[in-house]
Formats: C-alpha cells, sequence, structure tokens
C-alpha cells in the first residue's frame, strides 16, 4: 500500500477551508440572482451554486491576485443566466409541443395550420407542415406525442424513451409506424411527410 505524501493532501485540506469559509456567498449569489432563480427552481439553482463553488475552490489559485469570493460570484451569476436562458428555451419548445397536441386532440388544425404556414421557413414548408399536422389526428396520443418531441421538440430517441419509460429502439419503431399511418392517411405518402422524414 502506497501512502499519500503529505503535500498532495493539503490542497485538498485548503479547498475544503475554502468550501467551508464561503458558503454564506450561496445565499447572497442566489438573492442577487432572483430572476434566474425563479426560472430554474430554487432547488436546482442552489445545487448549481454549490457545484460552482467547489469547481472555484479546486480552480483558484492565490497568486494571480484576484479574491476568491469574486471569482465565486461572478461564475455563480454567470452560470445560473446561462442555466435560466435554457430554462426559457425548453420550456418554449414544451409550451409549443403541448400547443401542438392540444389542437391534435381537440380537432382544431385549422389555427395550427395557419400558424405554421407564416412560418419563416417559406410557405411551401408551411403548407407541408400544415398537412403533417392535420394527419396528427390519426395517430394514438402515445404516438402523437412521440411525433411532436421527437420533430417539435427536436429531442432524441434516447430522451423520449426516458420519459416514457421504453427502450430507445421501442420509440424508434412507434415513430416509424406513425409515419407508416400519416403516410397512408395521406395517400402521398414521401412528399407530405418530407418535413417528418
Amino acid at each position: 500500500m502506497v501512502r499519500p505524501r503529505k503535500e498532495s493532501l493539503r490542497p485538498v485540506v485548503e479547498r475544503n477551508d475554502l468550501i467551508v469559509e464561503n458558503r454564506g456567498l450561496l445565499g447572497f449569489c442566489l438573492s442577487r440572482n432572483s430572476e434566474a432563480v425563479r426560472v430554474i427552481g430554487e432547488e436546482a439553482a442552489g445545487d448549481i451554486a454549490l457545484d460552482v463553488l467547489i469547481r472555484c475552490a479546486e480552480l483558484y489559485n492565490p497568486a494571480r491576485g484576484t479574491q476568491f469570493s469574486t471569482i465565486v460570484v461572478l461564475s455563480i451569476g454567470r452560470r445560473l443566466r446561462q442555466e435560466a436562458r435554457r430554462s426559457r428555451r425548453r420550456s418554449r419548445r414544451r409550451w409549443e409541443a403541448a400547443r401542438v397536441v392540444r389542437a391534435a386532440e381537440l380537432g382544431d388544425f385549422d389555427r395550427l395550420a395557419e400558424t405554421y404556414q407564416t412560418d419563416r421557413d417559406g410557405a411551401a414548408d408551411g403548407e407541408r407542415r400544415s398537412l403533417c399536422v392535420r394527419l396528427l389526428a390519426c395517430l394514438y396520443p402515445r404516438e402523437r406525442r412521440i411525433v411532436v418531441d421527437y420533430v417539435v421538440n427536436g429531442r432524441s430517441f434516447s430522451v423520449i424513451a426516458k420519459e416514457h419509460g421504453i427502450c430507445r429502439e421501442r420509440v424508434r419503431q412507434i415513430y416509424r409506424e406513425a409515419l407508416a399511418r400519416m403516410r397512408l392517411r395521406a395517400g402521398d405518402g414521401d412528399d407530405v411527410c418530407a418535413v417528418l422524414a
């Protein structure tokens, strides 16, 4: 058994001391970035702030002349704002997917088709999308959610599989079956469902 040298233990002790001494900065940083905390959630923001504090303690070099507290406050603020932006993007995608699914379930395809026709991708692509949205009505709810998650949200089959509690391959099979049903319903399949393929 090889014993570690005392020099190798010293940085770990210093790091732990920095974390314990500056733990009070977490509350200050969370209150200072209250907008980002509101978007992310208090528990998740606290975890992020603690992770950043630990990471800063590992990388801190006192020879550079910057105070540790300054580095921590700036780093935590930057990371919380990044996570808030990511969270907003995810919630927009979820909202869009929920809108598509809700419209498909209620049969309100005309209103949804209008929004896609004014899409920035152009009129032809908007028309194809509106046809695909109308075709969502022929799908079972589970198939509809998988198609919307994959196409609108851009999620991978792996992420969708975790959400539904099934394997990735089964999600792919359900997606392919849904496309086949939509093509059959559309009649001229390949052109209509090109958006989804």
